[in-house]
C-alpha cells in the first residue's frame, strides 16, 4: 500500500533553509587515484573502501575500466587489488558477510547478465541475472539484494524501468517483487535501514524529451514488501549517494539544475530533511562511504566528460581526523 500524504504536510516536514551549526561536517581532500572515474561501485571492505570498475573519459572519448583500488585510511593510501573479470561501469556492489557481490552495469549499449563474487580466490561468475540494468539501486538486507528500477541501456535512456528484483544469495533464487511507484526511473539513491530499502529521487525519460530529475521519495518494506511514499527530497536530483549511519540517512551530492554540493541528513522518524553540511567541489556520481566515523567522497564527475581525481573526507565535530590520531587515553572514535 502506497501512503500518499498532502502537500501541506510536505511544507511542514522539510527543514532545508540553513546548515545546522550541530552537525556540520568539515570536509578535508585525501589523496587522489591513479584512475578518477565515475560510475564505480564501492563498499566499504576489510576496514578500508573497495572500489570496482567504472567509466572515465580520455580525449572525447568515454572508456571503461576493470581496475580495483583499496583505500586505507590508516595508511591514508591507495593500493591495486585484482581486477574486475572484464570492464565494467554502472552497475552495484554489495558486502554480505565477508563476501561481496557485483551484478548489472556491463561496458558497451546493454548491460551484462553475470553476477561477480569476490573471495579470498578472487572474483568468480556465480550467478545470471534475469533483468540486468545500468544505473539502478543495488542493495542487501541480510542475505538478500535487491535491484531497484535502472535503465535497459546505456545509450537509449527512454528505457528506464519501475521493477524491483531481489536475489536470496543462500538459495540463488530471483524474485520479481512490487514495482516501485511514481515514474520508472534511473541513477535514484538508496540506502537501507534495519529491513527497509529507502529510495531518493532520481530521473526519468519520456521518448522525444529531455531527462527530468524527480524529488520523490519511498520506503520498501521488505518484510510486507509494501512501499511507502515519503516526504520529497529538498531538490529533485539525480546521481547522488545516500549512506546510513545509525538511524540516519545521508544525501550527499548529485546533479539537480547543476552540480551539487550539499549534504542533507534525512530522519525517517519525522520524515524530515535537513541540510547539515556542504563541500567543494560540487559532485555528482561520487558515493560517500561512512566509515569509522568518516564520510569518503570517492571522484565521480566534476562537469560535463570530466572525472573529479580526488577524494573528499567528511567528519561530524569532535572527529580526530587521520592527520591528527586521538591519544590511545582517549575512548576509540567511530560508531
Amino acid at each position: 500500500m502506497v501512503r500518499l500524504i498532502g502537500a501541506s504536510f510536505f511544507s511542514l516536514i522539510l527543514v532545508a533553509g540553513a546548515v545546522s551549526d550541530e552537525t556540520l561536517l568539515t570536509w578535508s581532500r585525501g589523496p587522489d587515484l591513479e584512475l578518477p572515474r565515475g560510475g564505480y561501485s564501492a563498499v566499504v571492505h576489510q576496514g578500508g573502501i573497495l572500489v570496482a570498475g567504472g567509466a572515465y573519459w580520455r580525449d572525447g572519448e568515454k572508456l571503461w575500466t576493470d581496475r580495483v583500488d583499496f583505500y586505507d585510511p590508516e595508511t591514508g593510501r591507495w593500493s591495486q587489488r585484482p581486477s574486475l573479470p572484464e570492464p565494467l561501469g554502472y552497475g552495484g556492489m554489495v558486502r554480505i558477510g565477508e563476501e561481496l557481490y557485483l551484478l548489472g552495469g556491463g561496458n558497451g549499449p546493454r548491460p551484462q547478465r553475470k553476477v561477480f563474487k569476490l573471495t579470498e580466490q578472487g572474483w568468480s561468475v556465480v550467478g545470471q541475472n534475469p533483468a540486468p540494468r545500468y544505473m539502478a539501486s543495488v542493495v542487501a538486507v541480510g542475505s538478500t539484494i535487491y535491484q531497484v528500477a535502472g535503465s535497459l541501456s546505456m545509450t537509449d535512456l527512454d528505457r528506464c524501468t519501475d521493477e524491483v528484483w531481489s536475489l536470496d544469495v543462500s538459495t540463488g533464487d530471483w524474485q520479481r517483487l512490487a514495482p516501485i511507484p511514481g515514474p520508472s526511473r534511473m541513477i535514484q539513491a538508496a540506502a537501507v535501514l534495519g529491513n527497509s530499502v529507502y529510495v531518493f529521487g532520481g530521473s526519468t525519460k519520456e521518448p522525444g524529451k529531455r531527462l527530468q530529475n524527480l524529488d520523490d521519495a519511498y520506503r520498501f518494506d521488505t518484510e510486507t514488501g509494501q512501499w511507502t511514499r515519503l516526504g520529497p527530497t529538498p531538490v529533485a536530483a539525480r546521481a547522488w549517494w545516500a549512506e546510513p549511519v545509525g538511524e540516519l540517512i545521508y544525501l550527499s551530492g548529485g546533479y539537480a539544475q547543476s552540480f551539487q554540493g550539499t549534504v542533507y541528513e534525512y530522519d525517517p522518524s519525522g520524515d524530515t530533511y535537513t541540510l547539515v553540511s556542504s563541500f567543494e567541489p560540487a559532485l555528482a556520481d561520487t558515493e560517500f562511504l561512512h566509515l569509522d566515523g568518516a564520510f569518503y567522497g570517492i571522484s565521480g564527475e566534476d562537469k560535463g566528460r570530466s572525472r573529479f581525481p580526488g577524494l573528499l573526507v567528511g567528519r561530524f565535530p569532535g572527529e580526530p581526523s587521520e592527520e591528527e590520531p586521538e591519544e590511545a587515553s582517549e575512548e576509540p572514535s567511530g560508531e
